[in-house]
């Protein structure tokens, strides 16, 4: 089954969750032609914990990076005894302490560019060494990315390239079409209905 849906992508695609949406696409088929798709709601409307999680990283990360140490010191302490918890602080921490659009990418990646030296043989890594990882085109380089802009991305970035992609894909390959209706043409003002929560 895998090898099917890999077929399905004309170039890698690193989405597990495909999986599950083959087989759900497949079953729905079985009844219907065409499904109404939820995607572009929770992105749109902030309604993924991580857009908060950002706004609250972008309040710690201006505080003195003593405690940010301590805080570190502390979370990899715990790794042993919780190591859920632990990866979840470390991961938050790095995202307090980034700035700009990497702030970002520590919540949303899930593992960071500087590890990939880790991964990859040193061939694989040359051929990537002027290749830049981004999620955000709007930052400045401050400490002010947050909720808002983590939306924006998400909007631009993740849902055409990932999730609308992998909905499209999957339900293609048992000829079932699926109607995304949180995306019309007036989707532009989330990050104001997001602001002013």
């Amino acid at each position: 089954m895998v090898d099917q849906i890999l077929l399905q992508f004309d170039q890698p695609f690193g989405d597990s969750s495909a999986i599950p949406t083959y087989l759900i696409c497949q079953e729905i088929r079985k009844h219907v032609k065409v499904a109404i798709g939820g995607d572009g709601g929770d992105e749109m409307f902030g309604g993924y914990p991580r857009f908060r999680h950002a706004d609250l990283a972008r309040e710690i990360g201006g505080l003195p990076d003593f405690v940010l140490s301590a805080s570190q010191i502390a979370l990899e302490s715990i790794q042993r005894f919780t190591p859920e918890l632990s990866r979840k602080g470390r991961r938050f921490l790095r995202s307090a302490r980034s700035k700009d659009g990497g702030r970002l990418l520590a919540l949303s990646c899930y593992t960071y560019p500087d590890l990939l030296l880790d991964l990859f043989p040193a061939p694989v890594m040359q051929e990537l060494d002027n290749y830049s990882i981004s999620i955000s085109s709007n930052g400045n380089g401050t400490q002010s990315i947050g909720g808002a802009e983590f939306i924006d991305s998400t909007m631009r970035f993740a849902l055409p390239g990932d999730y609308l992609r992998k909905v499209d894909f999957m339900s293609s390959a048992h000829g079932l079409e699926v109607r995304v209706p949180f995306l019309g043409n007036k989707y532009s003002n989330a990050r104001q209905e997001y602001l002013r929560d």
